[in-house]
């Protein structure tokens, strides 16, 4: 005669634990018997991660109709397939988002991307409860957004996707995210939060190469904590002098990136990377290069940089939406070549 599992309630969480990674079983589970309900349920609505608006919808209305649920919910991710064109959600999709976020009180961290950037009305402080450590958001900056990062006191990452249409004239208070360290979004963005203890910070550059050039060096504001800065879209003609702001105002940093690498004349760019004195990885740009550098040739590259910048572990050399990387590996430097990349990586937010 078989043993009764469910008059042990810990042998009961193990086997929900080796079940979780198939959300079907953790479903059958959850209609086996009421011990194992209790464990499969607040396993299979601790993440909850969609990239079909149906499915989507279908799981808000679940957590809407059994108030139960929310409370499991530690993780929400909602993102159309960025190879489809944008779709027009209608507002009963965007509704029923809001209402199941209002009964998650432990949501920690949040991905949410609107593609026609018209439905930031969801994120209302008002009817929110939980404290999230991390938002990921494509949405309009605007004031719904606003007010909404001002209520997450306990945020630490933060990205933001936007059409900056009202940067300049929406500001936001710092002082209510005490504990932001990674911020990814636009530069004039990001000017508003180096108030905040910035450990790793992206910045799409978009904007005259003049306005870059005179906003750069207010990163000196965080030169304290800032230990990875990567940017996107520099332009080429004013990269040595961005270089030369960044170095000056942040030295303590330990990588930088996205910078187009000079074919000629590298001298001062070297002379400028002396100064990075703890600098150990390195992202570089190098699809203008014409013939591009053979793998020796690259790995030629990054010794010449290693030896005027020895702390340098890692350099990345970026040829469109392939990233190759050498890593350095006691006196040899290995290649690994990861194609099909996005037009960046998150090196920077773990370097």
């Amino acid at each position: 005669m078989f043993p009764d599992v469910t008059a042990h309630p810990p042998l009961c969480s193990r086997i929900v634990y080796w079940a979780s990674s198939r959300p079907a079983d953790l479903a059958s589970l959850c209609r086996t018997c009421k011990v194992f309900q209790q464990s499969a349920e607040a396993k299979l609505y601790q993440n909850l991660m969609f990239l079909d608006p149906t499915r989507a919808y279908l799981a808000c209305r679940a957590v809407i109709l059994q108030s139960r649920y929310g409370s499991y919910v530690r993780v929400f991710w909602f993102t159309q397939e960025s190879r489809r064109q944008p779709q027009h959600l209608s507002n009963t999709f965007w509704t029923a988002l809001q209402d199941s976020l209002s009964r998650m009180p432990n949501l920690e961290i949040l991905h949410l991307s609107d593609s026609t950037f018209n439905n930031s009305w969801i994120l209302d402080p008002s009817r929110l409860k939980f404290q999230l450590h991390e938002a990921k958001l494509r949405l309009p900056w605007d004031r719904h957004l606003v007010n909404f990062l001002q209520s997450q006191r306990k945020l630490r990452v933060l990205q933001i996707i936007d059409q900056m249409d009202d940067v300049v004239r929406l500001q936001i208070q710092p002082s209510t995210l005490p504990f932001l360290q990674v911020f990814d979004g636009n530069l004039m963005i990001a000017l508003q939060f180096l108030a905040c203890p910035l450990t790793h910070l992206q910045i799409d550059v978009d904007m005259e190469a003049p306005q870059v050039l005179k906003l750069l060096p207010r990163l000196a504001l965080v030169q304290k904590t800032l230990r990875s800065l990567n940017i996107l879209g520099l332009p080429d003609e004013v990269a040595i002098r961005a270089l030369d702001f960044i170095a000056k105002s942040c030295p303590l940093l330990r990588h930088i990136g996205t910078f187009p690498y000079p074919i000629i004349n590298r001298q001062r760019f070297y002379y400028i990377l002396m100064h990075i004195h703890y600098l150990r990885t390195i992202e570089l740009d190098i699809h203008r290069w014409q013939p591009l550098p053979s793998p020796a040739g690259q790995r030629a590259l990054a010794a010449e940089i290693r030896m005027y910048r020895p702390t340098t572990q890692q350099v990345v050399f970026w040829v469109g939406q392939a990233r190759i990387r050498w890593i350095l590996q006691g006196e040899d430097w290995i290649q690994r070549i990861e194609n099909n990349q996005y037009s960046h990586s998150n090196l920077w937010a773990v370097a």
